[in-house]
């Protein structure tokens, strides 16, 4: 490779180390992901600060050109990196699996216990019938139809004491 190329792809790899350390400062990227990144561009920096090391690897692993060395050693890493990403959009996709089941558990725990409150607050509703419940009647009846729905006698009265039995309150 040409002086050229070698200070282009130095000033590359000091430029993507740069970026990388500024993404993990602002918490942009992970750190468990950076070490792949900044591993990446100190070999980039080493291989453009010494182009004797690739030539050296070159003739070392039988290709006759560093720029197919550096070629081979790219299409490595890419490959490396789909690997990984691959294992972790496996292991995230197991766990947000499970998260999903338990939301659906929670979910149908949290619907029952409304449909129980439901049903509770209707069967007070029913012991108790609150004034509201009384029709509206406009004008100046008002306060009779108030005083005539008071007066009914409710079903859900209190069952009558036994003999000798003291209301509460009262001594024997």
């Amino acid at each position: 490779m040409s002086l050229r190329a070698h200070i282009a792809i130095l000033l590359l790899s000091i430029g993507t180390l740069v970026f990388i350390l500024r993404l993990v400062r602002r918490h942009r990227l992970r750190a468990k992901y950076s070490v792949l990144w900044v591993s990446l561009g100190v070999v980039l920096a080493i291989v453009a600060s010494a182009p004797s090391l690739l030539e050296t690897f070159s003739d070392a692993i039988g290709v006759k050109t560093p720029a197919l060395t550096f070629l081979l050693m790219a299409i490595t890493f890419l490959l490396v990196l789909s690997l990984h990403f691959s294992w972790e959009l496996s292991r995230l996709e197991d766990r947000s699996r499970g998260l999903a089941e338990e939301i659906a558990l929670l979910r149908q725990r949290v619907d029952a216990t409304e449909l129980h409150d439901l049903a509770d607050e209707q069967a007070e509703a029913e012991l108790t019938l609150p004034f509201e419940s009384v029709p509206f009647v406009a004008g100046d009846d008002d306060q009779r139809v108030r005083d005539e729905w008071r007066a009914q006698p409710r079903e859900h009265a209190r069952e009558p004491q036994q003999q000798g039995a003291a209301e509460p309150g009262q001594r024997a």
